[in-house]
């Protein structure tokens, strides 16, 4: 099995990646329409070049082409994708094995999104190299940069969504309303990720596709002391992302079968809490002392008499 690869997704939008029987379908798109506005833009700096090499520039590269592409994440636990691309936790992420979805397209490539804080450099000395020295074969690498920085690049601020491009021919696709969409054999889909907020039948029906489809299904937790989202089958067995792909956890909670950083322990820290800790911090809460006494309402009245001072 190759590289896993990710795409998060609304519960609305699940079934109707599955709408066609034995395909999953994946949604396109043109860089013109990318979310980041910016993006074109990062190839050189039009402030900080001079008119007649701009009007060369601008005479090589002409109008970027525009192939249809589609945006995976190399990461299942990016909490702001699943705030964004995923309804808030109530949605879903589908896994894909890279190299089986390759095998059924055409013409098409796939890289990680290079993310810049400025300009690219590069651009600039196969620009200069291109104009200064005027040989043809400079004037079509500079071309060929400039297409692929725009394909493959984004401002740094969306670092975090850890973005893997795939472009396409327009003939491996479906127009269907509007939407560019490119059907593969449901194969591809190597497990669904149910949100850790999905609702009861959205939940129930990823089950039953990852059934039909015959890959895994796992559910999202955020935990209460492991500092990264999580993952449990529907056996309860724990799981963890180990920066390319889903694995069993070494090592967990006994009670809550939260992973554990430390393998040496056997309860994480909320679960390790007894009777015996409960009952010494009852003992030791001011406030239980004064509610007990019958001065809880007032010491609060005052206290916030004197935040308002």
């Amino acid at each position: 099995m190759g590289r896993k690869v990710y795409k998060y997704m609304g519960s609305d939008v699940l079934p109707l990646a599955f709408d066609e029987e034995g395909s999953v379908s994946i949604k396109f798109s043109f860089p013109k329409d990318y979310n980041d506005p910016f993006e074109l833009f990062l190839s050189i700096d039009p402030s900080q070049t001079e008119p007649e090499i701009l009007a060369f520039y601008k005479d090589i590269v002409q109008e970027i082409p525009q192939r249809p592409t589609t945006c995976f994440s190399k990461s299942p636990i990016v909490t702001p994708m699943w705030a964004h691309y995923a309804s808030n936790l109530t949605g879903f992420v589908l896994e894909f094995d890279e190299m089986l979805l390759m095998e059924y397209l055409s013409d098409s490539y796939v890289e990680d999104v290079n993310y810049l804080s400025e300009t690219s450099p590069e651009i600039r000395n196969q620009l200069n190299r291109a104009y200064y020295v005027g040989k043809p074969r400079h004037a079509i690498w500079l071309n060929k940069a400039a297409n692929h920085i725009a394909y493959f690049s984004k401002h740094d601020c969306w670092g975090y969504e850890k973005e893997r491009r795939l472009v396409v021919n327009s003939d491996d696709l479906d127009k269907i309303n509007e939407n560019m969409l490119m059907h593969v054999p449901m194969e591809c889909v190597t497990a669904i990720v149910a949100g850790a907020r999905a609702n009861e039948y959205s939940f129930n029906k990823s089950i039953d596709l990852a059934n039909e489809i015959g890959c895994k299904h796992y559910d999202l937790f955020i935990g209460k002391s492991y500092k990264q989202p999580y993952f449990k089958d529907s056996s309860g067995h724990s799981y963890v992302f180990d920066g390319e792909s889903i694995v069993g956890s070494e090592s967990y909670c006994d009670d809550c079968k939260e992973p554990l950083s430390d393998s040496h322990q056997e309860l994480c820290a909320w679960c390790a809490i007894d009777e015996v800790h409960q009952h010494d911090a009852m003992i030791r809460n001011p406030l239980r002392m004064l509610n007990r006494i019958g001065n809880l309402e007032e010491y609060i009245r005052g206290f916030n008499a004197v935040g308002k001072k």
